[in-house]
């Protein structure tokens, strides 16, 4: 499954044993923890693709781009995060997007670390002059919730738009609320608390539940 690999870390290329010994986890290790190797994914998702593992040790990026996905997603690992500055799954449909993050949760967990965080796009796409990116929506679907800055942004256009609505999640949870965000909302930062209690994992266990229609 791991065709077309590349691994890059401290400017220059690295055996597998290297990656391991440096990181405390094998390559294929760290390529499970996109959640992208889980059914029901096909077998060669990415795997005509490649997946780069580049920077500089405590702290690197891993990408990958092809016809089906793109991401990039910084790892941490002095602080315990992982930073998902994109993650694009062509065509896909939410259960694979579920199936994906899910995964991603657990591993993360099972490798230790203590938060992730998001870049949560959404904007207009210049192609098209139509809401393109959708994350500011479903990462907050997904348990994500805003910095303060953002936070207080979000507040102040909720009083804009005469809504009683201070947390972004009640807001989105029906369509009218959704249609809204959808017209004024714009791209924040994401943080998810992976303890087992975290305001986080609620939402997320609402979202498995159909909290959000």
């Amino acid at each position: 499954m791991w065709k077309g690999y590349n691994k890059n870390l401290n400017g220059r290329r690295i055996k597998r044993r290297e990656l391991k010994r440096l990181t405390g986890h094998s390559f294929d290790e760290w390529c499970s923890l996109t959640g992208l190797f889980v059914s029901p994914f096909p077998e060669d998702f990415i795997s005509k693709g490649q997946i780069l593992i580049r920077g500089e040790y405590p702290k690197f990026k891993m990408r990958a781009e092809n016809k089906n996905v793109k991401f990039d997603i910084e790892v941490d690992l002095l602080n315990g995060i992982i930073f998902t500055e994109n993650f694009l799954l062509r065509d896909t449909g939410k259960k694979r997007a579920t199936a994906a993050f899910s995964e991603h949760l657990r591993i993360a967990t099972a490798m230790g670390f203590i938060e992730l965080q998001c870049l949560a796009y959404g904007g207009l796409s210049e192609q098209s002059n139509k809401k393109y990116f959708h994350g500011y929506y479903t990462w907050a679907k997904f348990g994500f919730t805003m910095s303060k800055l953002d936070e207080r942004k979000f507040i102040e256009k909720m009083i804009l738009e005469k809504s009683d609505d201070r947390c972004l999640q009640r807001l989105i949870r029906n369509k009218q609320g959704l249609d809204i965000w959808k017209r004024v909302g714009d791209m924040w930062l994401g943080h998810f608390d992976l303890k087992e209690k975290s305001i986080n994992r609620r939402i997320w266990n609402l979202y498995l539940k159909g909290w959000f229609n």
